[in-house]
């Protein structure tokens, strides 16, 4: 019985899933610049944002993944945002009566857990696939600044979450995580501390890593000072 009841409440939980997709993260322009990152990858845009009303410490995030109708639009919405559209071209924005919503189609989204806050979003495709990557860079708040990313692949029309990568385990490793997208691969880098550095001033140089993404593992290709750490 238990198990029949929760097969039918399964495909609720994902209707109600994609139902807040649409509600926290909309496809107009009313999501907050703090709460709300974008990527996009040809016609694909995703945005990642909080959860409504929840506390940046903690909570959930969503993924909403569109198609972009009107290319040349999201341009103008997206130099509108960093200001530097002039008002003749937002009047004859607003004089074409065009709306963000109706230059948008809803393709997928869903809900996940997070500690930390959303820093940023990529899409991406990280094995030169034919099916785009999304990643979530979360930060934890604290003074430890832990970085953490949710890897996720958009195929067959919907989106599944990947394995994550390996923990760091590398001596002197204390957070402060960034990470970038350069040359189509993630990277990672971070300060290394000695036992007796405090953690506004680490003396143990810096490591960067890069993510081989078939065995999702971090792979060092810089680590400074790495000898000295004790």
């Amino acid at each position: 019985m238990q198990k029949f009841r929760r097969g039918l409440l399964r495909p609720v939980i994902i209707t109600i899933s994609f139902f807040l997709c649409q509600y926290i993260c909309p496809a107009d322009n009313n999501c907050p610049e703090s709460q709300c990152k974008e990527s996009r990858l040809g016609d694909l845009l995703v945005r990642a944002s909080h959860g409504n009303k929840e506390f940046p410490s903690i909570g959930s995030y969503t993924i909403v993944l569109y198609r972009v109708l009107n290319l040349n639009f999201h341009d103008v919405i997206k130099e509108l945002k960093d200001g530097t559209v002039e008002k003749d071209l937002i009047l004859q924005l607003h004089q074409g009566e065009e709306s963000e919503s109706e230059n948008f189609d809803f393709i997928t989204g869903l809900v996940r857990p997070r500690d930390g806050t959303v820093k940023r979003v990529w899409l991406t495709q990280l094995d030169e696939g034919r099916d785009p990557e999304i990643i979530v860079w979360t930060r934890c708040v604290g003074s430890g600044a832990y970085g953490d990313i949710d890897l996720f692949r958009f195929t067959g029309g919907s989106l599944v979450q990947l394995e994550s990568p390996e923990e760091i385990k590398l001596k002197g490793y204390s957070g402060h995580d960034i990470f970038e997208i350069k040359y189509g691969k993630l990277f990672r880098s971070f300060p290394l501390y000695k036992e007796s550095d405090p953690n506004c001033s680490p003396t143990g140089g810096t490591a960067e890593m890069v993510l081989d993404f078939k065995d999702m593992k971090w792979k060092p290709i810089k680590k400074e000072g790495i000898q000295d750490v004790q």
